[in-house]
């Protein structure tokens, strides 16, 4: 008796839901770092509603989330068409994989603040809105490469 393929159908959202997860969180990373030199999305907001001119490194902070979001998204969506699941084989690397980024991003947040001068109400709203626009640009990097 020939052996049969267990090949289960993956559904198509799973590389934009992938690349989605993947673009916030290099997006988150990207924040953090930049808000480590004072270069933060609640920065540029306050400059913006207090009248006073927007720095250029203040203002491209939302660019570089955004930049950096929708890369991350595209390469994870299209890696993830090139090797389709299951991974079974992989799952003590899924774990490892899993456990480094968590440590990653634990280790990234560790020791920045808030902006000084900026209520910690408005640096959150300023943070959150990033943070959507990231994951609206993860979500349409992943869309154009994801497998068709």
């Amino acid at each position: 008796m020939a052996k049969q393929s267990q090949v289960k159908i993956v559904s198509p959202a799973l590389p934009l839901l992938v690349g989605l997860t993947a673009g916030v969180l290099a997006a988150l990373v990207v924040d953090v770092q930049l808000a480590a030199k004072d270069m933060s999305v609640a920065t540029a907001w306050s400059q913006l509603v207090g009248g006073e001119p927007v720095r250029f490194a203040s203002a491209s902070a939302l660019w570089a989330i955004a930049g950096i979001a929708f890369v991350a998204g595209a390469i994870t969506a299209a890696l993830l068409g090139k090797y389709p699941p299951p991974w079974r084989d992989q799952r003590v690397l899924r774990w490892i994989v899993g456990v480094l980024i968590l440590f990653g991003l634990a280790h990234v947040a560790h020791g920045v603040s808030t902006p000084h001068g900026i209520e910690p109400g408005s640096a959150a709203l300023a943070e959150i809105s990033a943070i959507a626009v990231a994951a609206i640009m993860a979500l349409f990097g992943a869309f154009f490469a994801r497998p068709r």
